[in-house]
């Protein structure tokens, strides 16, 4: 009856190490792992040398059935080892589940926690634990050998597989706590790895056919299926997430476009233009020559998903500036105080600010007004401003849909995300406006 329960558990056992070893290979040919992966990348390694070690240990009874007790020193050493492995895959799996634990908190953008002193104390508990466990070969205090058997409890044998269960206890509780982060799915798997072994020992105990193994290398398998599908659906759900960004970008600016191609400006351009032709011919292909380029600049910058060089900003700024000179004349005094040039820029983040200047600042009123564009830079970042002595205006009530909320917010979403840069308005009404813009070096703002 023993030989065929032997037959039976070794079968069972070498079926399950089929799949662990196919596993295995699988989690060590990936390229990208992060810290679950890896931790249970460490748990199917183990449970693959707890069955192993179960099958030599199968293999030892059979002989010894048969008066071979020349195994017996061998079968004392995989017993030893049985129970050492069983610990460090309880020790693998807690790691496990704190990596995964902080794989969750960081895609929900969560703080991270460090467990470096549980995990030392982890690795010292199971040190010390399997080092007692492995005397009793020599003391006999847990368990005792005989001819025919080996692993004879003894009454303290209760109390060291107890607190080999310790991280198994700590797993189920953070499991329970963090039940909401892991979802309902990865929780009941979490807690079925503990506890459906569990059950699976009571029926080994009962039966002496060893099934816990095997349940637990199945739930192993299904644990791996379960990343591999969270990993999916996370690239998915970040892939539609770039692709709303990418379309929102897009409307934002075309937005911008609308904001900056104003009717009232075409008109007025187009107007000055047809007076030239008949006053002053040179000076109206001048004109047009400044306002084609203008619109090449605007449209261009549809498509614009880089940076530009800051002196090519600046050239289609001093073009707009021309354009709005000839129509303002000495309405407009344009200063410019540039000390550095050698970074990059959002394609009409200077452009869209200048023509708030004048919109907002110049035009509302019939006294000069002063606009300066000037640049420097600190040890960290360039700093481009835009001011103007114009009418001013409150900053904190400007309408959603306004061509000045558009332009400002459509230039301050592609500071961010382009040169991790910022915008800073500051406005006083019948004082003027100052509108500061930072770049930082690090992130890009230098030119190659």
């Amino acid at each position: 009856m023993l030989l065929t329960k032997s037959v039976i558990n070794i079968a069972m056992e070498a079926t399950a190490s089929c799949f662990l070893l196919l596993l295995l290979v699988v989690c060590l040919l990936q390229k990208k792992k992060d810290g679950t992966m890896r931790s249970l990348t460490a748990v199917v390694l183990t449970e693959l040398l707890c069955l192993l070690c179960q099958i030599g240990q199968w293999s030892v009874l059979r002989q010894l059935t048969v008066g071979n007790t020349a195994v017996l020193p061998f079968g004392k050493t995989l017993f030893a080892a049985d129970f050492a492995l069983v610990c460090l895959l309880s020790a693998f799996f807690r790691m496990y589940i704190l990596a995964h634990r902080e794989n969750l908190r960081e895609e929900a953008g969560l703080a991270r926690e460090s467990h470096r002193r549980e995990l030392k104390c982890l690795f010292l508990w199971w040190i010390t634990v399997s080092a007692v466990f492995a005397s009793s070969i020599w003391t006999g205090i847990f368990y005792t050998f005989s001819e025919t058997e080996y692993g004879i409890p003894k009454p303290l044998y209760g109390l060291i597989f107890a607190i080999g269960l310790l991280p198994a206890v700590l797993n189920i509780i953070t499991t329970i706590k963090n039940r909401k982060l892991f979802g309902t799915k990865d929780a009941c798997f979490l807690l079925a790895f503990t506890l459906v072994p569990s059950v699976g020992v009571a029926f080994d105990l009962l039966s002496d056919l060893c099934i816990s193994y095997l349940l637990s290398a199945l739930i192993i398998v299904m644990l791996f299926i379960g990343i591999n599908v969270h990993h999916n659906e996370t690239v998915l759900q970040r892939e539609a997430e770039l692709a709303k960004s990418h379309e929102e970008m897009t409307n934002m600016r075309v937005k911008l476009m609308m904001a900056q191609i104003q009717p009232h400006f075409l008109y007025n351009t187009l107007s000055s233009i047809a007076y030239l032709c008949t006053e002053d011919p040179k000076e109206a292909e001048n004109a047009t020559n400044e306002f084609a380029s203008y619109l090449k600049s605007n449209l261009k910058s549809i498509n614009s998903r880089k940076p530009i060089p800051f002196v090519e900003e600046l050239r289609h700024v001093e073009n707009y500036l021309k354009i709005e000179k000839r129509r303002f004349t000495d309405r407009i005094k344009i200063v410019y105080d540039i000390e550095t040039t050698d970074f990059n820029i959002p394609a009409l983040a200077l452009q869209t600010m200048v023509e708030n200047a004048v919109r907002y600042g110049a035009e509302a009123r019939y006294e000069p007004t002063t606009i300066t564009v000037s640049t420097n830079e600190t040890d960290t970042v360039f700093v481009v401003t835009v001011q103007d002595d114009g009418v001013g205006f409150d900053v904190s009530h400007t309408p959603e849909e306004d061509r000045l909320h558009i332009g400002i917010e459509g230039t301050r979403s592609r500071l961010a995300s382009m040169v991790g840069g910022t915008l800073e308005i500051d406005s006083k009404i019948g004082i003027g406006t100052t509108v500061t813009m930072t770049i930082p070096k690090e992130n890009g703002g230098e030119t190659v």
